[in-house]
């Protein structure tokens, strides 16, 4: 059919085919008919896109016909060159045209035409234009205006893309932009104000904060990982801060992890993964680690969320990993030590003689993570594939020992781990505690080497 198509194309792209040309018997007609010319557009050359997005603008085209040509292009803009050349042919002048206000046209039109923007925020220099011709702002236009889910995942989905590279990532905060963009820097300087800029930003932490409690958990992933995305940046943080995003991602956890029914399921592993990763982020922050000791509850539910995947050793080793990490930001500041030796649980809990406290689960973490690491090793130094899952075991190692000698600053904390090691190898006291101040204290002299 490709084939059939070249033959007769005109350098414009399009070709016009009479009906009565492929009927068995010739019925005769003129050039002036209308009726029996149809003008179709091969979909190769650049006449024909240019054709569909001028149909975006078009009074004439119907809602159906301007669907069909944002299709059109959606499927063109896979390469590189493709995504430069529709900007330079007005395409962003005619995504704004079907979408203002959101849902003037069609949900369809709404969802292609975040689809595409999703598709040029790939490259910096289309996302720079995506950003000055004020698309952004669209985007976070139809994804509060939208309850339908396939509409808000595809706005989502949007600033996900812009939110992945350093550069879409300042460009969605306002922040200063990476080296090398300093000429589109110029452009934003001149087009947008700080001002603007920071409302922009408050605006897409504000519409991606609300979906967090939202029931369609795809949806939430999305929205998490694009927040994950912007904390990573100081100014992300801020504006996360602002919306409370700790208290909603602590409801969210307390949620999703009342049983461990989560843990088999695909989607709700990702929500705590990503979750987890925010406030890991936030937390990096002083004034992130402040807020957290405001809500003295996101450490418990950290705690509560670990007791329940130790149950499984050879599970789920990222979210370890990341629930280790969240947790030694918070332990950084000696006020949020003091609840690592509170009981998880009212009632309190017992486990092998000792109440489960957050001191008693980095313990226990870490001697599993010695478990899985030590084959994990030979393995890999024979050359055998391991599950890449595992791999995330150095991390957990890494981040639990960080959080146990974080907890021995505080007195208190460094005596209730005391007692719960005496009765451990030298090997996991040694691996906590050698080379740090505390040597002494948890290696008497003689024990220091093995």
């Amino acid at each position: 059919l490709q084939f059939l198509y070249f033959i007769g194309m005109d350098l414009d792209g399009a070709t016009c085919i009479h009906v009565s040309d492929c009927l068995k018997d010739r019925h005769p007609y003129t050039r002036n008919n209308k009726s029996t010319v149809i003008t179709s557009s091969n979909g190769f050359g650049l006449g024909g896109l240019q054709d569909s997005i001028a149909a975006l603008s078009s009074r004439e085209k119907s809602v159906a016909q301007k669907e069909n040509a944002l299709m059109h292009i959606l499927r063109q803009l896979s390469s590189a060159e493709m995504k430069v050349r529709v900007v330079s042919f007005g395409l962003l002048d005619g995504l704004k045209s079907v979408t203002t206000p959101p849902g003037s046209l069609s949900l369809k039109c709404d969802k292609l035409a975040c689809d595409s923007l999703r598709q040029l925020a790939v490259l910096p220099s289309t996302m720079a234009e995506v950003y000055n011709s004020d698309c952004v702002s669209l985007v976070v236009d139809i994804l509060n205006h939208h309850t339908d889910v396939v509409v808000k995942a595809a706005a989502c989905n949007a600033l996900k893309q812009m939110s992945e590279v350093w550069d879409g990532k300042a460009l969605l905060l306002g922040a200063p932009l990476p080296e090398g963009m300093a000429n589109v820097k110029n452009v934003l300087d001149d087009v947008h104000t700080s001002l603007k800029a920071d409302q922009l930003a408050k605006s897409i932490v504000s519409s991606l904060a609300a979906i967090i409690l939202h029931e369609h958990k795809p949806l939430v992933i999305t929205a998490l990982r694009t927040l994950a995305n912007l904390t990573t940046l100081e100014k992300g943080l801020q504006h996360a801060l602002c919306e409370d995003v700790f208290a909603d991602i602590n409801k969210l956890l307390e949620e999703t992890s009342a049983s461990s029914d989560w843990m088999f399921n695909d989607d709700s592993v990702q929500v705590v993964n990503q979750a987890v990763t925010v406030v890991w982020n936030v937390a990096l922050d002083d004034i992130g680690k402040q807020k957290s000791l405001e809500l003295p509850l996101v450490p418990f539910t950290l705690g509560k969320l670990l007791h329940s995947v130790l149950k499984y050793p050879d599970q789920i080793i990222d979210i370890k990993a990341s629930v280790a990490g969240a947790i030694s930001a918070m332990y950084v500041k000696a006020d949020a030590k003091k609840t690592c030796i509170v009981s998880l649980y009212d009632p309190p809990v017992v486990e092998g003689g000792q109440e489960v406290d957050m001191c008693l689960l980095l313990v226990k973490l870490l001697k599993q993570a010695n478990a899985l690491y030590a084959p994990l090793q030979k393995a890999i130094k024979r050359g055998v594939e391991v599950d890449g899952n595992l791999t995330h075991i150095t991390s957990v190692i890494a981040n639990t020992n960080q959080c146990i000698r974080l907890l021995s600053e505080l007195p208190s904390a460094r005596k209730r781990i005391r007692s719960i090691l005496q009765n451990e190898d030298l090997y996991i006291r040694r691996q906590i505690f050698y080379g740090t101040q505390f040597e002494a204290e948890f290696l008497p002299q003689g024990e220091k080497s093995y």
